[in-house]
């Protein structure tokens, strides 16, 4: 069997091709059964009319009623076998089962007709109503045998295939798209990664000046600064906490909880606003708690504790805020005198476009990660119903074929 090599884009022009060599027969056959039922309706007409003839002549020998309803049978029964019989001819499978559809329509409202009027019919018309039945039972078998042309062809399973492979196509155009997408998105991390380097040069250009050096060499000083407050006051963190629990049951308690938890949770903060001596009035409480055992703590911790409240009353804290505060408006002043000649707005809109920079680049890595794991889930999408394709077209019109994804 030749193997036949076919893209996406042509697929649907290929299979069409192919399955008009399949139907070939077979739309002959239904050519054949479509003429039949027409046939069978251009019968069922003449007996019908016929049949009113018969009613309209039996006049005397028939109650006026009774010969209504023969009429009236009878029109309805010619004016639904005449849709039938001036159906056009179909050509195809889609053609052919409308036709039958609207066969089996016509032929259920001639049923109904029939069963509804003849009861009421005097019996002295039984020839014109044994042709009329025996026209009806060859439209029956005319309608029947065209549903049954229709089942035996392969037309509703190539109606499927040829909805799937429309599918398949616009699956592979989604996959299209989504490369695009991604290689637009690889361009704009590109680009992005030149801006950044383009920022950053600028923003070298200024670290290296001088003011700026003296900027960064204070705001080290004041985190080393932050740093060293921090671990000074750290021995003192727990027995504060125990301090405060202790005493919150004793009456008549003047314990500063505010200094408590400022020194607690926000060191540098506290030492460096509240004032010295509203620091050591507290630290005095804890050291009378620590020296009458009021504090369960272990001895090590308890030394070091007292330690620290020696040194802050001969001056640690006063020193480490004074040394802070200094440091701090020596930021101040710089930044000053940068605003002042303009280079630290400068060296802002830098920051901020770089910020911006980087917000993009995290926006376009999450985009390229998405897009590449939407497109590995659409190529084994896309693989798996191209060998379901192929596997179908050949089942239904014997040819091998070899569907090449774009």
């Amino acid at each position: 069997m030749k193997l036949t090599d076919v893209t996406v884009v042509n697929l649907p022009e290929l299979f069409e091709s192919l399955a008009r060599e399949a139907m070939k027969e077979h739309e002959k056959r239904f050519l054949e059964k479509s003429r039949g039922v027409r046939d069978a309706g251009n019968s069922v007409e003449a007996a019908a009319s016929k049949f009113e003839a018969a009613v309209r002549n039996s006049w005397g020998t028939m109650d006026k009623a009774v010969s209504e309803y023969g009429i009236r049978m009878a029109q309805t029964i010619e004016e639904n076998a005449r849709k039938l019989s001036q159906q056009p001819t179909p050509s195809t499978y889609e053609s052919t089962e409308k036709l039958h559809v609207e066969s089996v329509e016509g032929l259920n409202k001639i049923i109904k007709t029939v069963r509804r009027y003849l009861p009421k019919l005097r019996r002295g018309l039984r020839v014109e109503i044994a042709a009329l039945n025996g026209a009806l039972n060859k439209l029956e078998l005319a309608v029947r045998s065209l549903g049954e042309a229709l089942d035996q062809s392969p037309g509703s399973k190539i109606e499927l295939t040829r909805r799937e492979i429309l599918h398949f196509k616009q699956q592979n155009d989604d996959l299209l798209k989504l490369r695009a997408n991604l290689a637009n998105a690889n361009a704009s991390l590109e680009a992005n990664a030149s801006k950044a380097m383009e920022v950053s040069k600028t923003e070298r250009q200024y670290i290296s000046n001088d003011a700026f050096q003296e900027l960064a060499r204070y705001e080290d000083l004041l985190r080393a600064k932050e740093a060293e407050i921090k671990q000074f006051l750290q021995p003192l963190v727990k027995p504060l906490a125990k301090l405060e629990r202790n005493d919150s049951g004793r009456r008549n308690t003047t314990l500063d909880i505010a200094t408590l938890h400022g020194l607690v949770d926000r060191p540098v903060e506290t030492v460096t606003t509240n004032q010295p001596f509203v620091m050591i009035q507290l630290l005095d409480r804890l050291g009378e708690a620590l020296a009458e055992g009021r504090i369960e703590i272990e001895e090590r911790k308890r030394r070091k504790a007292e330690e620290t409240i020696l040194q802050s009353k001969a001056g640690a804290i006063q020193k480490l805020r004074e040394d802070y505060l200094t440091i701090q408006a020596n930021v101040q002043e710089t930044i000053r005198q940068l605003r002042t000649t303009g280079l630290l707005d400068k060296k802002n809109e830098v920051d901020q476009l770089k910020a911006t920079i980087g917000d993009q680049k995290d926006r376009l890595t999450t985009q390229i990660t998405d897009l590449n794991r939407r497109i590995e889930n659409a190529n084994k999408t896309i693989l798996k119903d191209r060998d379901s394709l192929q596997d179908k077209i050949r089942e239904l019109t014997g040819k091998e074929i070899q569907i090449h994804i774009d």
